[in-house]
């Protein structure tokens, strides 16, 4: 073809190229290959006997336009725009502007067509040709018919109730296992409110039916990102051994924890219209027996808080260890403690230190009695799941709704001193950042990173 047009010298009077002549033959022969693997041959291998059986399949045009979309409607509108395309090339009208309600009608019912031929064809052909369906087959159980538009419905037990529709009474059968039922499944679960899979299903089988569709629905829905974040559940490492300030014999308040509640409002009388004023509770907590002593305190400044535990040592005796978190008061304390240290003489406190050797009787019996019952794990008994660096996780925070948890991938996990994962550095979108395991959740994002893209239209 290429050479009789060139020799006509319409618009050239030089001989033709080689380079243009293998060019040509080569784009021929490309394109009769990709028209012949449209009907491939299958070839059946018996165990005694080789019998070669050509089988025709169809390969299905819609499958490189499905698997590019996530969104059930906007595929829907996409069709019936191709659709259009084809009739303005074939007519000699041209129809334009918004689509029609009945060009989206037309391209549901072509898409629907198209995916049933592809799988129900035996039951289809048996039903085109009145023909009862083989007992094999797994919508035998649900009277299936073929409607004017050739589309495959459920047959069912309702064709008698006057107040459903059609599409209740009779719902279009769709595959469980394909994009389409995926893509059904999130529209209904999206206009559900994200509801539960109960709700989800019921909405689906007003014009859908999915043959197992309660496992099916339930398997999408757990995919599903906003409802991770609403019924989301940190994983909990196994639980830590006991620190050694847990379960070391001393006497109470010996080794205590420091920490600050509130505020709270308080009146310095109690006539009803007296003055309140915000106050702070400092609450030191012995770690061995739990013991709790409370202070109220009026700011919680440094010097508050060294009034509190001044009266606190009062009250239950110089405690040797002391810990709290890194608060601004806590350090400021801190720093001026070990300035009075500084200018106290050893000799001074030899004596003080030599009652600490004095020992209770009730330390007799403690690790007889009450220390073997710290030895069990009332929870977190095992990892429930076990988090990786590269995972993309959820920080959660209870000052903060769940649709507002920052968004943070795992860069490294650190051990503790049993070997178990307990805290993680994290790459947010401010910059890394530390918190423990228990608060990550972990997001189920990496089994669908490599599914499909989506065209926005």
């Amino acid at each position: 073809m290429l050479q009789e047009l060139w020799k006509s010298k319409a618009f050239w009077d030089d001989p033709i190229p080689s380079s243009i002549l293998e060019n040509w033959n080569k784009f021929t022969k490309e394109k009769e290959l990709a028209s012949a693997k449209i009907l491939t041959t299958c070839t059946v291998e018996a165990d005694s006997v080789l019998n070669s059986i050509p089988l025709v399949v169809k390969s299905n045009p819609l499958e490189p336009i499905i698997s590019k979309f996530s969104n059930f409607t906007k595929l829907i509108r996409v069709i019936a725009l191709c659709k259009r395309f084809i009739n303005n090339c074939k007519s000699g009208s041209k129809v334009k502007g918004q689509l029609k309600s009945e060009e989206v009608e037309l391209a549901h019912k072509f898409l629907v067509k198209t995916i049933q031929q592809a799988e129900y064809s035996q039951e289809i052909s048996h039903l085109k040709y009145h023909k009862p369906i083989p007992r094999s087959s797994k919508l035998i159980s649900l009277n299936i018919f073929l409607d004017e538009d050739e589309i495959l419905r459920v047959g069912g037990r309702l064709t008698k109730q006057p107040t459903l529709s059609f599409d209740q009474k009779f719902p279009i059968i769709i595959l469980k296992h394909h994009p389409i039922t995926t893509l059904v499944i999130r529209q209904f679960h999206f206009r559900g409110f994200h509801s539960g899979t109960q709700m989800t299903l019921s909405l689906i089988r007003q014009h859908y039916w999915i043959p197992d569709g309660r496992s099916t629905v339930r398997r999408e829905i757990k995919q599903c990102i906003e409802c991770c974040r609403f019924n989301s559940k940190p994983s909990y490492p196994k639980m830590g051994d006991l620190p050694k300030q847990r379960i070391t014999q001393t006497r109470p308040f010996e080794i205590v924890g420091i920490d600050f509640a509130g505020p709270i409002l308080t009146k310095c009388q109690y006539l009803r219209k007296a003055n309140k004023f915000k106050s702070y509770i400092c609450l030191f907590i012995c770690l061995a027996t739990k013991a709790v002593h409370l202070e109220l305190v009026s700011t919680l400044s440094t010097d508050a808080m060294l009034a509190a535990l001044r009266r606190f040592i009062a009250r239950r005796g110089h405690p040797s260890e002391i810990h709290s978190d890194n608060g601004t008061n806590f350090i400021g304390a801190n720093n001026y403690l070990k300035q009075l240290y500084m200018l106290v003489k050893e000799h001074s406190i030899q004596k003080w230190k030599s009652l600490l050797k004095l020992r209770q009787h009730f330390w007799d019996r403690w690790p007889k009695e009450v220390l073997h019952h710290y030895q069990s794990r009332p929870k977190w008994k095992a990892s429930q799941s076990e988090v990786q660096v590269g995972n993309l996780v959820l920080i959660s925070d209870d000052n903060r709704p769940p649709l507002s948890w920052p968004m943070a991938r795992i860069l490294k996990l650190i051990p503790g001193t049993d070997g178990t994962n307990r805290v993680a550095i994290l790459q947010t979108g401010s910059g890394l950042t530390r918190r423990s395991i228990n608060k990550i959740v972990v997001l189920p994002i990496c089994a669908r990173e490599d599914g499909d893209s989506e065209i926005h239209h």
